[in-house]
């Protein structure tokens, strides 16, 4: 029994993959000063998915349909841990926690039987325990894979790149002494503040085989994950 039990692992370990279930997410390392950060203790997380945000966008390939909120619940989990795990100072360990509140704006997910590319419009903010905002940024993210890069795959690379630029600009925030006006996002390979520059780095088409083998390219139309009104967190920060 235990022998048929070893043979199977493999087997459960790819239908997981496929599947996208994993364990609970594991925090980033994120460079601190020695002394370590002068971040507060977080008070809450919360991401959460627009509504009507997320589009599939199949091409040639079988839709695998909307996202559920557990996927979300993994980003949510990643900004957390990785927050939470944050090498701090002395006295930031005593300072008034914070919330982190992020908004998945647009979720686009692009695929072809050959491949896909999944990008994402990104808002955040820290605020204080009287939901004073402190800091928020807007960026682009995205992550791509080629054929026997899955799904999951590509969206861990998506939500390790939102991840780690949350956490370092976080960081790099309050070492300037938790003035906004001083501090700037920090930049992150795959994450681009404007869409003028993600459209840059984005492939203007996705390459699809017909039945035949005939390959094919089709454009994606990125724009369309760019907002036209600012964010308000007034009803989020009370969550």
């Amino acid at each position: 029994m235990k022998e048929k039990i070893l043979r199977l692992c493999p087997l459960l370990a790819f239908v997981l993959l496929i599947c996208g279930c994993a364990a609970t997410p594991k925090a980033l390392p994120i460079r601190t000063p020695p002394s370590g950060a002068d971040v507060p203790p977080i008070h809450s997380t919360k991401v959460v998915l627009a509504s009507g945000a997320y589009k599939d966008m199949a091409i040639g390939a079988f839709s695998l349909g909307a996202i559920s909120d557990s996927k979300i619940k993994v980003l949510e989990e990643k900004v957390n841990n990785t927050l939470v795990a944050i090498n701090r100072s002395s006295t930031a360990r005593t300072s008034s926690p914070v919330k982190v509140r992020v908004i998945v704006r647009h979720f686009l997910h692009a695929y072809t039987n050959t491949g896909g590319c999944m990008f994402a419009c990104v808002a955040w903010c820290l605020a204080d325990h009287t939901n004073a905002v402190l800091f928020e940024d807007q960026f682009y993210a995205k992550a791509e894979g080629r054929l026997v890069i899955l799904p999951p795959t590509v969206r861990k690379w998506l939500y390790d790149r939102i991840t780690e630029r949350i956490c370092l600009t976080t960081v790099q925030f309050y070492q300037t002494g938790g003035m906004a006006a001083e501090s700037s996002p920090v930049e992150v390979a795959g994450t681009y503040a404007t869409m003028e520059q993600a459209v840059k780095d984005l492939p203007s088409s996705i390459l699809s085989l017909a039945p035949l083998g005939i390959p094919y390219a089709t454009e994606v139309n990125w724009r369309v994950a760019e907002p036209t009104s600012k964010v308000k967190w007034d009803d989020l920060l009370k969550e």
